[in-house]
């Protein structure tokens, strides 16, 4: 009897779940302090319920959470704590939790400053390294790489200070593993994005690991390399852009320009994605959603901010190469003719024309 049990109220949490996929905001405004209940008895881990009930409990409250409109968002909000206690509980859920998580650090950068997520970066970043230390499958470990990126991507310098053994992790993993694990993947993914949205950080990282000026040309190499191999059209996007800006500007990497030069020019014309935010080629934030959703408005502000994946990937290279000639007080040409072999102007040519026709077309 207590086994049909647990079955119909399994049942009645997925069919809930569908129930906001499907209605969307309407259902979470009109019903909120009904589902709620549900909700937090459900994800209760202190009952043995929980071993039955938290998969689909997770799912019905990540429904709620994006689903939910301005009005239901504060006593959401307020559930927080509660997912932090899940996530001390039990991993064996990290990648339901790891998008509850993500979620609610989008939201809470709009919340009030008496929202638990103010105070709670400590406890998030705490359990962001017990994470990666405890998980033993990648897929959980994507998760958790993939929530710090969203970390540092709307709360970067009020969560830098406390990342930077996470990302000095991140950078000795890049540096020494050759086999491209979808970890790795990625990781380099994170420090892409991280190097050029925020240099300053960036360059403050690598001079706290000591050597700079050697980790950077390591950097550099190694994302040249995962440039060339790479088949994943926003990762390739993703480390052409931190190449090229890394270039712009540190002048100590200008005898690596050739073998950039050799790799841009042969995937620029491929990589003309124009996208979101985006934590991967499959986990684009979709430019729609509920008009009336916290979370989706969430997405599309964003998207609009993040102007980088609507430049094209030759343009934005142009600017960069006439950006460091300016600082070595050469012409492009100058520059170009002492640096890189005659067969890479060839092609560099082609890309220059390639990118003109590409941005006439985007401006009419």
């Amino acid at each position: 009897a207590n086994e049909n049990h647990q079955a119909t109220r399994h049942t009645v949490l997925r069919l809930l779940s569908l129930v906001v996929t499907s209605m969307g905001s309407p259902v979470v405004a009109r019903y909120c302090e009904h589902l709620l209940p549900v909700t937090r008895v459900s994800v209760d881990v202190s009952s043995s319920d929980s071993l039955y009930l938290l998969h689909d409990g997770l799912d019905l409250w990540l429904q709620l959470l994006q689903y939910t409109p301005p009005k239901s968002l504060p006593v959401l909000m307020s559930m927080f704590p509660q997912l932090l206690v899940v996530i001390d509980h039990t991993w064996d859920e990290a990648i339901a939790s790891m998008d509850l998580l993500q979620t609610y650090i989008m939201l809470g950068v709009n919340a009030s400053s008496t929202s638990p997520l103010a105070s709670a970066l400590p406890a998030i970043v705490s359990v962001l390294n017990n994470g990666m230390e405890v998980l033993a499958f990648d897929q959980g470990r994507v998760q958790v790489v993939r929530t710090v990126n969203v970390l540092l991507q709307v709360l970067p310098l009020e969560a830098y200070e406390l990342l930077v053994p996470f990302l000095g992790y991140a950078l000795e993993r890049i540096l020494s593993d050759e086999e491209v694990t979808s970890i790795v993947l990625e990781l380099h993914k994170l420090f892409s994005r991280f190097s050029f949205t925020h240099p300053t950080l960036f360059i403050q990282l690598l001079q706290a690991k000591g050597a700079a000026e050697e980790l950077l040309a390591g950097l550099f190499d190694t994302l040249v390399e995962q440039l060339d191999r790479c088949r994943d059209i926003y990762q390739r996007k993703m480390t052409a852009l931190a190449l090229c800006a890394m270039l712009a500007r540190y002048p100590v990497l200008l005898p690596r320009l050739a073998s950039l030069i050799g790799v841009v020019t042969s995937v620029a014309i491929d990589v003309s994605y124009v996208g979101g935010l985006g934590l991967s080629d499959e986990d684009f934030f979709e430019e729609e959603g509920d008009e009336h959703s916290c979370y989706f408005a969430q997405q599309r502000r964003l998207s609009t901010q993040d102007f980088v994946y609507r430049l094209n990937l030759g343009a934005f290279f142009l600017e960069c190469l006439a950006e460091t000639a300016a600082t070595l007080g050469q012409s492009v040409n100058e520059m170009l003719q002492q640096r890189v072999e005659p067969a890479l102007l060839k092609q560099l040519a082609a890309l220059d024309t390639s990118a003109t026709a590409a941005t006439a077309a985007s401006s009419s």
